[in-house]
């Protein structure tokens, strides 16, 4: 994800530098008829070298002096102009370009000027600026985009998107056009249209890798996952870069090819792309052992899937630097903290999972809920009733765990962790079955209604520290 991020900066980057405005060729070598020869050690002549050897900062300090005094030629403004703008001083360049338009009237290249400088400054009527100049030079395909991202800027989007789609039309090799587009519709979260126009600039000979991670994830997203796959292998063919392979992993798990995921995963990692270490480590937990097999881990001759596992924790571990910064944080403590409790580690576990357990009703919530359900069904001696308290709310966050059957494989919940959910589901039809059975006036049982998560993990702790300590004694 981080070399994504530094590929679209780059992209910025390259239509920053090649962000200019213009000043019309100043006519002739000769001093400015209005001061004579020289003033000091500024005149026209002058000007005119550093315009044309692009050293700004000796334009901008003789055009100062020039413009101090009376009736300034317009190109003198016009030059000053553009030693403002390509300096990044915009609101001098804009007020420069304005006296142009002043002392020599308006013409195109001082409205674009005066458009682009306005953009800069993002003013308020800055988008209207823009769209009345392309009125005029409709062919300007930089100032098409740069407009059409002011105009989204400002909430206006049906100036801007025509103006951005304008500009891939005029110029299609310019890729940073396209981006600046399909990143406006990934944030609307139009995937489709960003897969459309990320494919037309694609086919226009663009082989970089920002826009094949782009169409793979609008793809994705859409739940296009061939194509996903598809664009994913187009792209790692022609750019090399292992963020593709990891995306490509994603589609393989939503359609449940855990193998050809893992050795994608695998592949990026070996690529250097160590960002692919936590899902990773989810794959490999999932493609872990059963409960049958996982008895044998403890033997002297145990199950492949032992090292499976073992692997898949050192991954979550190694993995943990990746996840403290990234929005994602409380997905990771819930898979990692469920694999630790299935090894038999809660001490580990806890406080990742007393670190994030909050009241949001969410799928990582659920898996709190459900990871300490398994937790006190395997304490040794197990805790039925908390099992399924646990299970209780971890259902009512989350009603997926109340239809385990159904649990997606692209959600990756062990099977290990599935088989444990389901065995404390059964144990309670069994428990309300007897309780109704056993029940003299055949009232309904009112039931309880489950403690919420940081309660129950609280009274949880105290309760395994007194087994552990029980056990030791």
């Amino acid at each position: 994800m981080t070399r994504y991020l530094k590929g679209i900066v780059s992209l910025l980057l390259a239509c920053a530098m090649s962000f200019y405005a213009y000043a019309d060729e100043p006519a002739g070598n000769k001093p400015s008829p209005f001061i004579g020869a020289q003033v000091g050690t500024a005149d026209r002549a002058a000007m005119i070298e550093a315009y044309k050897a692009e050293r700004w900062e000796d334009v901008v300090r003789t055009g100062e002096v020039l413009t101090a005094l009376p009736n300034t030629d317009g190109s003198v403004w016009a030059m000053l102009g553009v030693g403002y703008f390509s300096l990044g001083i915009y609101d001098k360049a804009l007020h420069a370009f304005q006296q142009e338009a002043l002392a020599s009237g308006s013409n195109d290249q001082n409205l674009r000027n005066i458009a682009f400088s306005s953009i800069r400054l993002g003013v308020a009527n800055g988008c209207e600026l823009g769209h009345q100049a392309l009125e005029r030079i409709p062919d300007d395909a930089m100032l098409h985009n740069e407009t059409g991202k002011l105009c989204l800027k400002q909430k206006q989007d049906a100036l801007g998107i025509p103006h951005l789609q304008k500009a891939i039309e005029l110029d299609p090799q310019k890729a940073i056009y396209i981006t600046d587009l399909t990143q406006h519709y990934f944030r609307k979260k139009d995937n489709a249209s960003a897969e459309v126009w990320t494919a037309k600039g694609i086919r226009n000979g663009h082989t970089i890798s920002p826009l094949y991670i782009n169409v793979t994830l609008a793809c994705f997203r859409q739940e296009k996952h061939e194509d996903a796959i598809r664009w994913a292998d187009e792209g790692f063919e022609k750019t090399h870069d292992p963020l593709l392979l990891y995306h490509k992993a994603n589609a393989l798990i939503a359609l449940g090819k855990i193998g050809e995921a893992k050795a994608a995963l695998e592949q990026s990692l070996e690529k250097g792309l160590m960002f692919s270490r936590y899902t990773l480590a989810r794959v490999k937990m999932y493609d872990g052992c059963s409960d049958e097999r996982y008895r044998s881990c403890g033997t002297a001759a145990p199950d492949a899937c032992c090292d499976a596992e073992r692997e898949a924790l050192r991954l979550f571990g190694e993995a943990e630097g990746d996840q403290v910064e990234n929005e994602n944080y409380e997905q990771y403590a819930a898979y990692y903290g469920l694999a630790l409790i299935l090894s038999g580690k809660f001490e580990q576990a806890e406080p990742l999972i007393r670190a994030v357990a909050n009241e949001k009703k969410n799928f990582n919530q659920a898996l709190f809920s459900a990871a300490l359900a398994v937790a006190a069904w395997q304490s040794e001696p197990r805790d039925d009733a908390m099992a399924r308290r646990y299970y209780d709310e971890a259902v009512q966050t989350d009603a997926r765990f109340g239809r385990l059957e159904d649990m997606a494989i692209g959600l990756l919940v062990p099977p290990r962790a599935i088989q444990t959910l389901r065995a404390i589901a059964d144990s309670q039809k069994v428990n309300v079955a007897a309780a109704k059975k056993s029940s003299a006036c055949g009232c309904a049982l009112r039931k309880p209604s489950a403690p919420t998560l940081p309660v129950l993990l609280a009274f949880f702790l105290a309760a395994w520290v007194a087994l552990r300590v029980r056990r030791k004694v």
